[in-house]
């Protein structure tokens, strides 16, 4: 079996805001819950936490965590990927997200 990409080998899975959980109120309770959500999300029997940080990208072009107490899990996964720039992002509601998929312990 090739290992090669193709398109046919590709993944699409289509997400709403209503397959998360808010829960920016566990970093403060006077965040706006929905700066940050998390779901689970099983992949070849395994489950991930699937997690959506909400950012907004500066005039110079940097994303930041729309609740700075998230920045640093942001420069986290930016530094565990080797990011070379700011992440791809996608749109839930009416805020920008960058995904992240963490597979849970054994």
């Amino acid at each position: 079996m090739s290992h090669a990409s193709t398109l046919a080998s590709r993944l699409s899975v289509p997400l709403t805001l209503d397959d998360f959980e808010p829960i920016g109120q566990h970093l403060s309770a006077s965040l706006d819950p929905f700066v940050w959500l998390s779901a689970e999300l099983t992949l070849a029997g395994q489950r991930h936490r699937l997690e959506a940080i909400a950012v907004v990208t500066d005039a110079d072009g940097f994303q930041h965590a729309e609740a700075t107490d998230l920045d640093a899990t942001l420069d986290a996964y930016s530094n565990a990927t080797g990011a070379d720039g700011p992440f791809a992002t996608v749109r839930l509601g009416a805020r920008e997200y960058v995904l992240t998929v963490t597979p849970y312990g054994a």
